[in-house]
């Protein structure tokens, strides 16, 4: 499992590319999303602010999600 800071800077490093992320959602299952954590194309500036606790990130498929940075094992 990655530590909260580790998410960060991997999140950091992805910068616009795509990325999946391999977490453990709030029940308990495994989970992978594909997505990108800043798409230049899709940020409205609309919604709500995400938690500091929370990662966003957009998938093309399911939109915006986001996951919590305590749970994620590993960001490809």
């Amino acid at each position: 499992m990655l530590t909260p800071v580790q998410v960060e800077n991997a999140v950091a490093a992805k910068g616009t590319r795509f990325a999946t992320v391999h977490f453990i959602k709030k029940d308990g299952s495994p989970r992978a999303l594909n997505g990108l954590f800043r798409p230049v194309s899709h940020i409205l500036g609309t919604g709500s602010p995400t938690q500091p606790h929370l990662v966003a990130i957009w998938s093309p498929r399911e939109g915006w999600r986001s996951f919590r940075k305590d749970s994620v094992l590993a960001i490809k």
